[in-house]
């Protein structure tokens, strides 16, 4: 029902035709068993368990659920916990952190979208939200270390790469270009028929500097050249314009 709910939003305040979707949603889902809250007026019964979930769609032509997943990780970075997707039959994958059931990522039924005239690829994410914030609570918070005198230069580079490539060994391999880079951060995700079948782009917000002096342009553009040198040989992944 929560993934008819959510995909309601995105048919009807959409437009069809669009090549990219992205959506979310905070609210409760209403289950079919006794939550912890009594109905009221001296009656024993118990009203339903209503948790707190997450919803998202991620929609393109083509390799959203792997897009969505690299969303979700992304996420799960941020809120310095992890994420292990356990893939299921026909399906996508369940989701768990520290071993606890937290959500689900899958596919939109192909046939269902088709009966309401959308022809995008539909993925679909649900997380409990209640479960996702005490994991992130009991992780910590994040540590950073506090930035050195010397400014860092923050450049935005896309790279285009095949849709199959991980998120997370793709930004590994970033940090791990060179010791001058300090911060990576993915700010979009695109697919789309510019780029071909069987691919997606990743846009990144990079930080990088010395801690020993201000870099130069020159200096800058020769650390970012490497980057781009070490990317395409690793993943083949071709800078593209913005």
């Amino acid at each position: 029902a929560e993934e008819i709910k959510i995909y309601e939003i995105g048919r009807v305040f959409l437009p069809q035709a669009a090549e990219e979707i992205k959506i979310y949603e905070i609210g409760r889902v209403f289950l079919p068993q006794a939550g912890e809250f009594a109905k009221g007026g001296g009656s024993k019964e118990k009203l339903p368990l209503q948790p707190f979930k997450l919803g998202l769609i991620y929609a393109s032509g083509s390799g959203a659920l792997l897009s969505l997943k690299g969303i979700l990780e992304n996420l799960s970075e941020s809120l310095n916990i992890s994420f292990d997707f356990k893939p299921q039959a026909q399906k996508g994958a369940d989701i768990y952190s520290e071993g606890k059931l937290i959500g689900c990522l899958e596919n939109f039924d192909e046939k269902l979208a088709v009966k309401n005239g959308v022809k995008i690829k539909l993925a679909l994410a649900e997380l409990d939200l209640q479960i996702m914030l005490a994991a992130a609570q009991n992780a910590g918070i994040k540590k950073y270390a506090v930035k050195n005198k010397f400014p860092y230069v923050r450049r935005d580079l896309a790279f285009a790469v095949d849709e199959k490539i991980l998120y997370n060994d793709f930004r590994q391999a970033l940090l791990a270009a060179s010791p001058l880079i300090k911060e990576v951060k993915l700010f979009d995700v695109y697919q789309g028929e510019k780029l071909g079948v069987g691919k997606k782009s990743w846009a990144f917000t990079l930080e990088f500097g010395s801690d020993e002096k201000t870099l130069t342009g020159a200096e800058a553009d020769e650390v970012q050249r490497e980057i781009a040198k070490q990317m395409q040989q690793k993943f083949n992944a071709k800078l593209r314009d913005f």
